[in-house]
């Protein structure tokens, strides 16, 4: 019933395969993941101990260029969000400038509960390792590192369209590729609570980073492109009538208008696009 519901979802192709995890995230795998990524930041020097793995610290030390959607409060039956995202054709591949960044749907429940699904940019000795993930957890905090789906391959200048969906009495976490090969894969959450999307900050649609060389963002395009945002009323799709454009940061009043950070709107599906040059830098306290 619920490969059902998913493969039905509006913007789904009709001939997209489905690969469905119906079971709960395998909380120990992740936990070992998660682990084994960590050991390596530290190993090759990409990550520092303290300022990044300090529990309450991590998130807030990035840099953020979100879209919002702001129609949400006006109903009582929201229960998904959807977007597509365009991969950019290069990324940084100096892990001393760029360690990682990651551009993601993200949802919170009206539980407080927070999921998260994207693509990650990722480098490791030089390589470009990007992968199409998801996350979630009891409350958007530390900790949160996405995993990389199994059956959805990260191609570059490729189309995704990613889905947090309450779907079936359950929350499920999607990713499809529009282009050739088509590959569409979605992960439930059995701990996720609440059925309803929450009209939060942390309900958007955002450009992440942690990296502290203003270099960071070299070898990257001008711009990442998104669009066809979508939220579903019981699961009927309607694009969005309202957003807030946000920058968020820890630089001080001022820095990083978000009128630098974005171009276009979301509003009524149109494409808009992060402008890599305005998204804010990291700074690890206010001046």
């Amino acid at each position: 019933a619920i490969r059902k519901a998913l493969l039905s979802l509006p913007g789904v192709p009709a001939d997209f395969e489905l690969s469905f995890s119906p079971d709960p995230i395998d909380k120990k795998a992740s936990a070992e993941w998660e682990a084994n990524w960590t050991k390596d930041r530290l190993q090759s020097g990409c990550l520092d101990p303290w300022e990044d793995l300090e529990a309450g610290d991590t998130q807030e030390q990035r840099g953020y260029a979100l879209f919002q959607n702001k129609d949400i409060e006006n109903y009582s039956d929201v229960n998904a969000q959807s977007v597509d995202i365009i991969s950019p054709a290069t990324i940084n591949t100096d892990e001393n400038k760029h360690d990682w960044s990651a551009a993601m749907n993200n949802v919170v429940t009206d539980q407080g509960y927070f999921l998260q699904v994207g693509m990650q940019f990722e480098v490791e000795r030089k390589k470009d390792i990007s992968f199409i993930g998801y996350t979630s957890a009891p409350s958007r905090g530390g900790g949160l590192i996405p995993i990389p789906f199994k059956d959805v391959d990260y191609k570059k200048s490729t189309k995704f369209w990613f889905t947090i969906t309450y779907t079936a009495s359950s929350w499920q976490m999607c990713a499809a590729r529009r282009t050739s090969p088509q590959q569409y894969q979605c992960q439930t959450d059995g701990d996720a609570v609440g059925t309803k999307v929450k009209q939060d900050e942390n309900t958007s649609v955002w450009f992440e980073h942690p990296n502290r060389p203003t270099t960071w963002k070299n070898g990257f395009p001008a711009k990442i492109k998104v669009g066809n945002a979508k939220i579903y009323r019981n699961g009927q799709g309607q694009q969005w009538k309202t957003q807030d454009r946000i920058t968020r940061h820890r630089c001080g009043d001022g820095r990083y208008p978000a009128a630098a950070a974005f171009e276009g709107t979301l509003v009524g599906g149109k494409d808009a696009y992060w402008v890599l040059a305005g998204v804010p830098h990291v700074c690890t306290r206010n001046p």
